[in-house]
């Protein structure tokens, strides 16, 4: 590059160093006498200022190959003409040259037209003058003068060489190139100029046009010789003497890159994320993530405020994990970039990102009530326990909900790389540091509300988009990329790879191996206590009840068929089928279903797993009804006899889900559920483990149904619960059956309504821990859990103040048959309630860990 490819291209004042006339070109007198005769003047001048020799300073003027120069009013006339076309010739040459519209822009002044250039980085002196004399003026180098076709194709000339071509012999205005020595330099020419087409993207012309101008770029001939024209660039000298550009700059005078700043609102985001997530990953209180379960269901008002305070800091915690911290920086991007586009003040940024994030947080927890409880028992196709507990934090939320706003606001649309960083964000696990799906989705629910209000705004508001702000965001549109890799990479790579970094589940042979390795040491590892009693109409459902757990029942190994089911053998310790009872129990002694379902289930499977029990008791009790006295000495006999880790205590009207029917067989099955069943209980073992340092269990039990049916109960708390449900003073229950007896009031069965004591109810409190003889059940035990343990503040994302000892499955893994013939008078359900898929009553609850 030249010493003034970077000048700027302004408007020049009013020389006095050799500028006269009505246009003050360099070399011009007032008189065209004195024109014609100072040419050589006129030469040394145009050499010492313009640079090259060259004939565009004449420009062209075919059309006046006959002008008589010999008088005054023609000479101006000629001067006039030259110089007007002198100005388009040039300003046609230096945008060709210069690159159109990228490198020039243009500005209109009512003198006239103004160019500069675009190049940034060249300093304007201060002492440089800016007073017009042309309307139009140029100011480029002075060695690649575009005023001729040698200028245009060939080296600079030095001023010598143009010096010694002013003694060429020439009758004409503008000598021919071989007047002037050209012929010697034929080839270089021709070189040079396919040289600059190539740079400038022409075609290829005539091969003869480096060899001599034509006869329309020449004047007409006169009687004195003429040297070759002088290239005039319209510096003044003042210009000149004061611009740095001059001067060959260093090549380390460059400054050296630097990052840009960042707004204050940005920094301001990126330190408190610091703050907060230091604070959080040192402090034995950390910052939570957000639980639209806690914020719905508080303890307290102070724990409300605590949860709100957490809620106002979780966009600014990121986990400590690799991915969660490339998210996060990826977020403060974004944020950044969005906080520059901004035009609205900083106090309004604030507003409207509390805003938004206030909309976010009260819109997910509606939706985790809406999706749960509501849609839980009334629709349960759209029930979704991910939506009642999926916790979240970080800037991803936000930052959708105001790329929404913006987009919508500006008529633009944030590039690919900004969605495929959102994408991946939503899609990734809350486990690997991401803000949840469901967080996602109620952002964008709070951001396409707000677009809403701004389109109903901009509808009724008096104040319209000019046609320039819409013209604007129309060229912005336009010039975004849309390379094909960049859309395949955002809309579908990054949140796939994001969604398959989920571990698998495990399979369902992996499960039952590590259902039968729980608790070994037990004999039997689940004994299901199947309470059974009189109904009106003696329907069957003891029948079906049984057939559904027989048929869920994994089939029994060829060990097991061979030895009695109480059998303590170790040699199938690890058979799911050995570790399995089934106990019908009865405290009645009329009872036809039971004596028909004895007398039918008698096959080898039957016999391997079923067994059953009428309490000798019954017959002095005469079918009395006190269903807290059965249950009672039912948990007592399955926790003395059982010799297992849990009795599942259960209806005989709750028999198990069946599986879809099959398309090719149509035959019922229950596998499926008894999946559920395993892995229910493997994960709570998994996330409530008990401390063996500790007589204190890990957990107390899994609730997978409703009412008093489904509970899966430790068998140490199944031997207490006799006491809690009987008095302490009276555990087997014989003075209560004898008060019964004597017609006391208090021990009369009372009708649904009148206050009709239920055991279920006590042993729900007892397995949360809400009783004081099961403290051992609660949030945060006294004697504390094992590390790790879901019973500890802080032992699940979100959760602040521990589960208790009570579990529950995702949705009723029974349905309930007797809807019509409860044993309680008075007692009625809906035929559709407590039905297969139906919400679990406690999933939902803040301290029910929910597997």
């Amino acid at each position: 590059m030249s010493e003034l490819d970077n000048t700027e291209f302004s408007h020049r004042g009013s020389s006095t160093d050799g500028f006269s006339g009505a246009l003050g070109w360099p070399g011009f007198r007032s008189s065209a006498g004195r024109l014609r005769n100072e040419s050589s003047s006129s030469r040394e001048l145009g050499a010492g200022a313009g640079g090259n020799a060259s004939d565009s300073a004449y420009a062209t003027m075919e059309d006046d190959d006959e002008l008589d120069v010999g008088g005054d009013s023609d000479a101006l006339d000629w001067r006039e003409k030259v110089a007007e076309s002198l100005k388009v010739r040039s300003r046609r040459r230096m945008q060709m040259a210069l690159g159109g519209p990228s490198a020039l822009r243009s500005r209109s002044d009512d003198g006239g037209r103004t160019w500069f250039t675009s190049d940034s980085t060249t300093p304007s002196s201060p002492e440089i003058s800016h007073a017009g004399v042309f309307s139009f003026d140029v100011a480029y180098n002075l060695d690649e003068s575009l005023d001729s076709l040698e200028s245009l194709n060939s080296p600079s000339t030095p001023i010598s060489t143009a010096a010694s071509s002013s003694s060429c012999n020439s009758r004409r205005s503008s000598p021919e190139p071989s007047e002037c020595e050209f012929e010697g330099r034929t080839w270089t020419t021709s070189a040079a100029m396919d040289m600059r087409r190539k740079m400038l993207g022409q075609t290829a012309g005539r091969e003869d046009t480096p060899l001599g101008l034509a006869r329309r770029h020449t004047l007409p001939r006169r009687s004195k010789v003429r040297s070759a024209s002088i290239s005039v660039s319209f510096v003044s000298p003042k210009r000149i003497r004061a611009s740095p550009l001059l001067q060959p700059a260093p090549s380390s005078s460059a400054p050296a890159p630097s990052l840009p700043p960042l707004p204050p609102l940005s920094l301001c985001a990126m330190s408190l994320a610091a703050l907060v997530s230091a604070y959080s990953f040192n402090s034995s209180m950390p910052i939570a993530h957000v639980s639209p379960v806690h914020l719905l269901h508080p303890q307290s008002y102070l724990h409300l405020l605590a949860d709100i305070l957490n809620a106002a800091l979780s966009p600014f915690l990121v986990s400590p994990s690799a991915s969660a911290l490339a998210l996060g920086l990826a977020n403060l991007e974004l944020l950044r970039a969005l906080d520059e586009r901004s035009r609205l003040s900083g106090a309004a940024k604030v507003g409207v990102a509390a805003a938004a994030w206030a909309g976010t947080i009260a819109t997910r927890v509606a939706a985790s009530h809406l999706f749960g409880r509501l849609m839980g028992w009334q629709h349960p196709q759209m029930f979704s326990t991910r939506a009642i507990h999926e916790t979240g934090c970080g800037l991803a939320p936000l930052v959708l909900v105001l790329f929404l706003l913006h987009t919508f606001s500006s008529r633009s649309a944030p590039s690919y790389l900004h969605l495929a960083i959102l994408g991946a964000s939503f899609f990734t696990p809350v486990e690997q540091g991401g803000p949840g799906l469901w967080l996602g989705l109620s952002a964008a629910a709070v951001g396409l509300v707000g677009c809403i209000a701004l389109a109903a705004f901009s509808t009724f508001s008096t104040s319209y988009p000019t046609t320039l702000s819409v013209a604007s965001s129309r060229i912005a549109l336009i010039q975004r990329s849309h390379a094909p890799l960049a859309s395949l990479l955002a809309l579908f790579l990054l949140p796939v790879l994001a969604r398959y970094a989920v571990p698998p589940s495990p399979s369902s042979a992996a499960t039952a191996a590590s259902f039968a390795q729980l608790h070994p040491t037990y004999s039997h590892l689940l004994t299901v206590l199947l309470m059974t009693a009189p109904r009106p109409g003696n329907p069957d459902f003891l029948l079906q009840t049984i057939d559904s757990w027989l048929g869920a029942f994994p089939d029994p190994a060829l060990d097991d068929l061979a030895s009695p089911a109480n059998s303590s053998s170790g040699l199938s310790m690890t058979s799911p089928s050995s570790r399995i009872r089934l106990i019908v129990y009865t405290h009645f002694s009329s009872h036809p279903q039971f004596d028909l379902a004895q007398a039918t289930f008698t096959s080898p499977r039957a016999s391997h797993y079923l067994s059953f029990h009428r309490d000798p008791r019954a017959y002095a009790a005469d079918n009395r009804l006190d269903q807290r006295l059965h249950v009672a000495r039912g948990l007592d006999y399955a926790a003395r006899e059982g010799n297992g880790a849990y009795v599942l205590l259960t209806e005989d009207d709750f028999p198990l889900c069946e599986d879809e029917p099959s398309l090719i067989r149509g035959e019922k099955s229950w596998r499926a559920t008894w999946d559920q069943l395993q892995a229910a209980l493997v994960k709570t073992n998994e996330l409530l483990p008990d401390d063996e340092s500790s007589s204190a269990p890990g957990h107390c039990g899994l609730f997978l149904s409703t009412g008093g049916s489904g509970l899966a109960i430790r068998t140490p708390i199944a031997s207490l619960l006799p006491s809690l449900l009987l008095g302490s003073h009276d555990p087997h229950g014989y003075d209560r059956e004898a008060r019964a007896a004597r017609g006391e009031p208090e021990y009369l069965l009372r009708r649904e309504g009148e206050g009709a004591d239920t055991p279920d109810l006590v042993i729900q409190d007892c397995l949360r821990g809400r009783l004081p003889e099961c403290a051992m059940c609660a949030p945060a035990p006294a004697g504390g859990a094992r590390k790790g343990s879901a019973r500890m503040p802080w032992g699940l994302r979100g959760d602040r103040y521990g589960k208790s000892g009570l579990a529950g499955t995702e949705r009723l893994l029974q349905r309930h048959l007797g809807y019509n013939t409860s044993t309680l008078p008075g007692r009625r359900y809906g035929k559709e309630e407590w039905a297969c898929g139906w919400r679990q009553p406690f999933n939902g609850e803040p301290d029910i860990l929910t597997v």
